[in-house]
């Protein structure tokens, strides 16, 4: 659960936050992605972006494109190969050097908005 909570609201954002970037930023096409797509947790989470932001907006599945130009954006599905293979991970994967707990960075907080506060972690 803890680490759960954290990758929730420490490492992604928020629905309502992100609408509320959107609405700062004005952009020509918002793209929310990396998102469950389940029915149920899509229209939650489409309507508490919503609630802050009504602009034009994509919530991409995998294999969305989006060809843009001057005068339009078009959104469209991919065509690629049904059986993609990654390349193997090398030996550098196995030795390199792991930390532990993440934790969010400096850099990270100083994109946080005036007066966030992410939840506390709950205990081990």
């Amino acid at each position: 659960m803890r680490t759960a909570t954290f990758v929730a609201a420490y490492i992604h954002t928020p629905p309502s936050a992100f609408g509320k970037i959107m609405s700062a930023v004005k952009p020509r096409m918002a793209v929310a992605y990396h998102a469950l797509l389940l029915p149920e947790l899509l229209q939650d989470s489409t309507e508490m972006i919503r609630s802050t932001y009504d602009g034009p907006l994509t919530i991409a599945g995998d294999l969305v494109v989006w060809n843009v130009t001057k005068k339009a954006i078009t959104v469209r599905e991919a065509v690629v190969s049904e059986a993609p293979y990654p390349p193997p991970a090398g030996p550098e994967w196995g030795k390199a050097k792991r930390t532990g707990e993440a934790k969010v960075s400096e850099e990270i907080k100083k994109g946080w908005w005036e007066g966030y506060k992410p939840p506390p972690l709950p205990k081990q």
